[in-house]
Formats: structure tokens, sequence, C-alpha cells
């Protein structure tokens, strides 16, 4: 094999092949060069994996390559050859031909073991996991990727993870996906992934839950953060649901999902979750559009809970001896605010959130209203861009992704119920805000915009205190990275 080693060299090396050269240092293991051509020193993935050893870097050339790849429990690197480059991703392809999982970890990988920068397409899976599998303790890196068009009978049309694995998934596109369970998107099962900063969208489960993210039992330790989740359908819980696990699911923007009948944005069953930060906005459902709850304990603090829409009910519902803490949301022009219904012996708390706009009202059932709700919109809030058009219509298309700039996240926390705290978002174009509070316990009341302190408020004894902001003064806080939805890729 024409095998480039650097791990017994002495000063980087400039290697050419035919017209394509490549760079190793002695800083890593051997390289392998992959391309269809002929032009490196493999032509196909497997091979190339097969010759490597643990720390080798498996560089893959622009191609079709109609093959299906194990990393067989080597701790190797195969990626593409400009991972950060969306063009050469899409034209460096592993395509299954609709036979089988495209990428599997099954041999107890590691972190070691990545996969960056390809499409990861038409995979089919007769059970679990068309793009990638990982599963028997394996926890690799799957970043960068584009993982779309694959499909599962069952569960994990585009990742499933089960049995012990817990992989990093981070940066990918994960797109297209389908499967006739759960997770259309990700599935995972028995582990503890952490999935962050991937665009999860137009994901399919059809006759499940879960149509981008599904989690289940074993998960607890499972972080979901900082994804785009938008305009995936399922049966419950349309952009992300949760059965028997406690992960968090923390500043991801959840827009644009579908689900039928309940949770349109998530549907939480049986489980000990907490949600902070999340925009939740423009997503549909018959029952409960933004989040529907079915036993279990949960968290539900400072998210933005806007524009959603279900023929019944509210935006949260809390059924079957469920427990739910609701504070410090914004809450607005959803069809309702929060409706809660706590039959067989569930109790939920909702104070210290801002509800305005919601036509049906802002609380049905017998949720605990603590007595520092707000109800009116503070002027901060530039929430009516994530209004439906067409409001309560069969109308499956929303303008959240041209409108809804919203640029800070300001909240300001307080000694009340579980620290509750409010948040507002601020309009890009307010040059200054003033806020005032009334009916809070006396005491400092920290101002944070994007979880940098700016200020403090003393509410007085009468529960009195106000806060002066100029947005243009030198310690306001960079731009919140990643709530403009105008970077969201169609693809």
């Amino acid at each position: 094999m024409n095998m480039i080693d650097s791990r017994r060299a002495v000063r980087p090396q400039l290697i050419g092949v035919g017209c394509v050269c490549w760079f190793a240092s002695a800083a890593v293991g051997a390289q392998w060069v992959v391309d269809a051509g002929g032009q490196g020193t493999h032509t196909n993935i497997q091979s190339a994996i097969n010759d490597a050893a643990d720390g080798d870097d498996v560089l893959v050339m622009p191609g079709v390559y109609g093959e299906h790849i194990d990393f067989n429990g080597k701790a190797v690197r195969v990626r593409g050859s400009a991972p950060g480059d969306a063009d050469t991703v899409l034209a460096t392809v592993i395509d299954g031909g609709d036979t089988g999982t495209v990428v599997t970890f099954q041999s107890g990988e590691g972190a070691g073991s990545v996969i960056e920068g390809i499409t990861i397409r038409d995979g089919e899976s007769e059970l679990h996991g068309g793009g990638v599998m990982c599963v028997n303790g394996s926890s690799p890196k799957i970043v960068g990727n584009r993982i779309v068009s694959n499909g599962a009978w069952a569960n994990g049309g585009g990742v499933y993870v089960a049995a012990g694995s817990s992989p990093l998934i981070k940066g990918n596109v994960i797109f297209g996906n389908r499967c006739e369970g759960r997770g259309a998107g990700v599935y995972a099962e028995s582990g503890s992934p952490r999935i962050e900063r991937n665009q999860i969208d137009g994901n399919v489960a059809g006759c499940s839950g879960g149509g981008g993210v599904y989690l289940t039992a074993g998960t607890d330790g499972t972080l979901v953060f900082g994804n785009d989740i938008t305009r995936n359908y399922s049966r419950l819980g349309g952009g992300i649901a949760v059965a028997g696990a406690g992960p968090r699911i923390e500043r991801n923007r959840i827009i644009s999902n579908v689900a039928f009948p309940r949770g349109g944005g998530v549907a939480l069953s049986n489980t000990d979750v907490t949600m902070v930060s999340n925009v939740i906005a423009g997503n549909k459902a018959a029952v409960a559009a933004a989040i529907d709850v079915a036993q279990g304990s949960v968290v539900i603090r400072s998210n933005s809970i806007v524009g959603n829409w279900a023929t019944d009910a509210g935006i949260v519902v809390l059924i079957s001896n469920a427990e739910g803490h609701v504070s410090g949301n914004v809450l607005a022009y959803n069809r309702a605010g929060i409706a809660i219904h706590t039959g067989g012996g569930g109790a939920a708390t909702a104070d210290y959130n801002c509800l305005f706009g919601n036509p049906s009202g802002n609380f049905a059932g017998s949720v605990d209203q603590g007595s520092h709700n707000v109800f009116t919109d503070p002027g901060l809030a530039a929430v009516g861009a994530w209004v439906f058009s067409g409001l309560g219509q069969d109308n499956e298309d929303a303008p959240c992704e041209v409108g809804g700039q919203l640029e800070y996240v300001l909240h300001f926390s307080g000694p009340g119920p579980l620290g509750g705290y409010v948040q507002y978002r601020i309009r890009p174009d307010r040059e200054r805000f003033d806020i005032l509070l009334t009916g809070f316990p006396s005491g400092q009341h920290s101002v944070f915009i994007n979880d940098v302190v700016v200020g403090q408020i003393f509410v007085d004894g009468g529960g009195v205190g106000e806060l002066e902001f100029d947005t243009n003064d030198g310690n306001f806080p960079p731009t919140f990275p990643d709530v403009s939805m105008g970077d969201i890729a169609r693809i």
C-alpha cells in the first residue's frame, strides 16, 4: 500500500500522488487517502479503515462511494477533505444504496473514532439506524456531516444510539430521514449522547414519536443543546419526544414542527426533564402545540413559547399524576397560555411568567398560579413575527424562518420559587430598555443578558424596583450566537 506514514517522521513532509498533495506531520498518525478516481491510497473507505491503525487519519476526497462502513473498534478519523466547507461536504458522499446501515460503530469505539465532513445518505435498515448506528458502548464523534434521506423500519432513521453508547453528535445537518417507529432524526436509549448544534430538519416518524429526536430509558445524562429542530413530524412530539428519561433540553430552537395528535414541539411522558432557554415557536398539534407532558416531573423555565397553535387545550398540558414547575417563560400569541390538567393527583405551579396575546386565555385547568406573573407586553419582545399566517387555520407553514430576529436574551433572577426568573427578548433596534418590577420579593435581583450580569435591581419593601439600561453601553454583551433563524440551511 502507498501509505503516508508520519509516525516515525522527524519533520513535516509534503508528499504528492499524481496531481493531489497531502501534508503529514509527526503530530499525527498515518494518513490514508481515499479517492474514487485512483489518485489516493485506496478507492473505497472500508479498505482504508481495514488497513489503518489507532490514531490514523482516513482522508476522503470528493466523490460518491457506494458502500457501508464499520469502524471495527478502531480509533481512526474518517473525514472529508474540507469538513468546514458545505460544498465539499455535499460532494463527499457515502451512499448506502437503500440497503443497510451506512456507518456502523458497534465495537466499543471511543472519542478517538471520528466521522466528519461527509454526506451519509440513502441508508435503509430493516430494523434500526439507517444512516449511523452506535451500539455496544460505542461513543464516537459524529461531527459536521450531512445525514440525509436515510430510513429505518423501526427506530432511528438518521442516527440510532443504544446499548450504553454515548456519542457526540455535533454540527450535523440531519435532514429528510424517516422511520416507522421512533426518532426519525435521532433515536437514543441506554446511553448519554450529547446532541449539540445540529440542524435537525424535515424528518418524519410515521407511527410513533419524535420526528426530530426521541429519547427513552437510560438517557438521563443526555444533553440536547443549541440545535435547530424544525419542520419535523410525528404522532407524538413533532420536534422532540422523551419517554422514561431525564435529559436536559437547553437553548434549542424548536420551530414549525407538527404532531398529530399531541405535542407539536415537544412531548414528554414519564420523564424528569429540565427545559431551559429554548425558543418554542410556530408548532402545531391537535392537543398541546408547544409542550405536552403526561406523567413525571418537569421544570420548564426561561423559554420563549410563542405562536404555537392547537385545536384543543393549550401549549402546556400536564396529566396523569404529572408535576410541573413552569417559571420564567414568555408565553405569547399561542392559542392558549398554560392549560394544565392534573388528573390523578398531579400538581403544577406557574409563576414569574410573562403571558399576553393568547386569544383563548392565559390559564386553564388546575394550575397553581403564582403572584408574580406578568400579563402585559413589556415592550421588549419582538414576538409578533412568530405568529402563524392564518392563525388557527390548516396551514403548516409559519413565517419563522424569515422573521423573529431575537438578538438578545434578558432575564432577571430573584428569590422566588425555584429561583424563578422572567426572560424577555429584546428587539435588535432597541437602544435602551426600562424594567419596572412590582409585587416582587424585596432584595437584590441580578439582571443578566446572554447569561452575563449587567446590573442589579433593588426591590424595596413595597415590592417595587426599577432599572434603566442603555444597549449602547460598552459593557453590553455580544449577540447571543444561536438565535437568528436566518442561518438555517434548507437542503
